[in-house]
């Protein structure tokens, strides 16, 4: 009977095959690799492990230096948090959210860097697409616009982008008599309005960017209206679609394409361009515009078909290409398709990157802070009731 009871007891401590026990401290390791050709060193680097969703006091951030081969470590860091790590580089902060899951002590991670460069050459459009619907008033106007950086190296504007005190980096040109203009209210603080010129203030890592926007113009009187734009970088395609009653639209750059029907039985005339030059011009020609509401909302209703219509001709475009980029400093993002606790870890991004360039006094840092990581708290609380009761 004792051999028998040894024996269990030696079973007791010894694991199973297939079984998981839970553990209560665990260690995060990486390295942080420079992307760009005949880049800087990524020895002796500050990075940091922030806690996320922990009340405030409870647990603080962690700081260490990388190695000369860009190698970190954190040890005895509880599981049941979730973190950001991260890593300054030639003055950028560089992310990387994680969690550990029930069956790793050990989570590795690999960190993409990039140097900086203020030349925009690597920039391009590979798809602009532009809405335009005629109403008795007003012409109502929106964008999507998706970039990419071919280069290996994060774009971070220059002296000619500065504007205001502040560093931007991509410049969009509006049309003559551009009003109203509008962009997401969650990215409101990216962009600054200079003049007739739409300035954005968000570094561009290599990979692809997307940004959407919207404006207004005054309705002749006769009818008869020229859009005038401009191919601020070089674009792949453009295309444009208009509404409206009895409208006819001409351009001496763009070409006619098959007219476009939306699910809600919505006619657009279709004008198309490629392969577009770096300060190309574009007309767009509309005579005998009539009716509707004179209200910038109007563009909101449209903008739901815009995006569908976008998204999926970049699905195809991308399909066809079949080429990869790399790694995002800060990730570019359909806000529609990620979780509500994504957006918010990337609002905190966000935030301390200011905080950081001196946009925001430390205050107001704190108190926003604050607020995002209490939202991100409820959220994963939430998120654990839910999986309980699953």
């Amino acid at each position: 009977m004792r051999w028998l009871l040894a024996a269990v007891a030696v079973l007791v401590v010894l694991p199973f095959p297939g079984f998981a026990f839970a553990q209560d401290n665990g260690t995060i390791e990486g390295q942080v690799v420079n992307q760009s050709e005949g880049g800087g060193s990524v020895a002796d680097l500050s990075v940091s492990l922030i806690p996320v969703g922990e009340e405030e006091g409870t647990a603080e951030t962690r700081t260490t230096r990388t190695d000369g081969e860009g190698r970190f470590q954190f040890s005895n860091i509880p599981v049941e948090s979730s973190y950001l790590v991260r890593v300054n580089y030639m003055k950028i902060a560089y992310y990387y959210p994680l969690d550990f899951n029930d069956t790793e002590a050990t989570i590795s991670i690999e960190i993409p860097v990039c140097d900086t460069t203020a030349n925009d050459q690597a920039i391009r459009i590979s798809w602009r697409h532009i809405v335009v619907r005629i109403q008795a008033e007003y012409i109502t106007v929106a964008e999507v616009v998706l970039l990419v950086n071919d280069g290996d190296r994060t774009y971070v504007g220059s002296e000619a982008t500065s504007f205001e005190g502040k560093q931007g980096t991509l410049v969009f040109t509006l049309p003559p008599g551009a009003m109203q203009f509008e962009v997401p209210e969650d990215s409101a603080e990216d962009y600054l309005l200079v003049d007739n010129m739409v300035v954005t203030t968000m570094v561009f890592p290599p990979g692809e960017k997307q940004l959407l926007y919207y404006y207004q113009l005054a309705a002749s009187e006769s009818g008869d209206s020229t859009i005038n734009l401009k191919a601020d970088y070089p674009t792949d395609a453009l295309d444009v679609m208009v509404t409206g009653e009895d409208t006819e639209v001409s351009s001496a750059r763009l070409v006619p394409a098959e007219p476009v029907e939306t699910d809600d039985g919505q006619h657009y005339v279709h004008f198309t361009g490629e392969y577009l030059d770096r300060g190309d011009a574009i007309d767009i020609r509309l005579a005998s515009s009539s009716g509707g509401s004179g209200t910038l909302a109007i563009v909101l209703w449209i903008v739901g078909a815009v995006v569908v219509l976008c998204l999926a001709a970049y699905l195809v475009r991308k399909s066809r290409a079949q080429t990869t980029t790399p790694a995002a400093t800060i990730r570019a993002y359909d806000r529609e398709a990620v979780s509500p606790e994504q957006r918010l870890l990337d609002e905190i991004v966000r935030l301390d990157r200011d905080f950081e360039q001196g946009l925001l006094d430390e205050e107001t840092y704190r108190q926003r802070y604050a607020d995002k990581d209490a939202r991100l708290a409820e959220l994963k609380k939430h998120e654990g009731t839910a999986n309980g009761n699953e």
